[in-house]
C-alpha cells in the first residue's frame, strides 16, 4: 500500500538518507515501513506522537491509514554505559507538538531510547526531547543530515541523561521548554 506522495516511501529520499546508517550499524539496524490503522468516531479524534487524543470535529465514522517509517536500532553504545540502548526511531507524515502545532514529520521524527525518570528532555511518552521545535534549523537535526546523525545524536543525547542523573545539571546548552503564547495562538 505505498504511498508515493509520502517521502517515507520515495526511495529517492530514504535510501541516501539511511545509506551511512546501514554502513554504521549493519544487521543491528532494521527498517519498517507501516501503516497505522486509525478509526475515526463521531466525534473524530486521533491520536498524537506523544499519546494524546484530540477532537477534529464531528462527522461520519471513518477509517484513516497513516504511514510510519520506523527504525529499530538493537543497540546504540553510550559513553559511560557497559550495555547497550535500543533505539527506535519513527518517521510520520506529520509530528503535533502541544501548543506548538503541527510539523514536516521529515524533520520532527519520534525517537524513544532506553528509559530514564524525571529527565528534562523527554516528553510524557517517553520519546526523547532532542531539540527545541521552533529553533531555527541550523540549530537543530533536519531531515537533509542523515540517519547516521541523528543517531549520534541520541547517544549524546543520553550521555546528557545520564550526567543529569549524577550531578543534576544539564551540561549542554538548551532551550526553555514549551512555546510562546504567539506560537501557541499561531498553532
Amino acid at each position: 500500500m505505498p504511498d508515493p506522495a509520502w517521502y517515507g516511501a520515495d526511495a529517492a529520499w530514504f535510501v541516501p538518507f539511511e545509506r551511512d546508517a546501514f554502513r554504521l550499524f549493519g544487521r543491528r539496524l532494521r527498517v519498517e515501513y507501516a501503516w497505522e490503522v486509525l478509526r475515526h468516531a463521531n466525534p473524530c479524534a486521533v491520536t498524537l506522537s506523544c499519546g494524546s487524543w484530540i477532537g477534529v470535529g464531528f462527522g461520519s465514522p471513518r477509517v484513516e491509514a497513516v504511514p510510519r517509517r520506523r527504525y529499530q536500532l538493537d543497540g546504540v553504545d553510550v559513553v559511560g554505559r557497559v550495555e547497550r540502548v535500543p533505539v527506535v526511531i519513527e518517521f510520520r507524515r506529520q509530528r503535533y507538538f502541544p501548543g506548538g502545532g503541527i510539523r514536516d514529520g521529515r524533520d520532527f521524527p519520534v525517537v524513544y531510547a532506553g528509559e530514564m525518570q524525571n529527565s528534562p528532555h523527554r516528553y510524557e511518552d517517553g520519546a526523547l526531547c532532542l531539540y527545541y521545535p521552533d529553533d531555527p534549523p541550523e540549530q537543530r537535526w533536519t531531515a537533509d543530515k542523515s540517519l547516521a546523525e541523528l543517531i549520534v545524536l541520541v547517544q549524546d543525547h543520553l550521555f546528557l541523561e545520564d550526567t543529569y542523573a549524577e550531578t543534576g545539571e544539564w551540561i549542554a546548552p538548551q532551550a526553555d521548554h514549551g512555546f510562546t503564547e504567539e506560537a501557541k495562538r499561531a498553532a
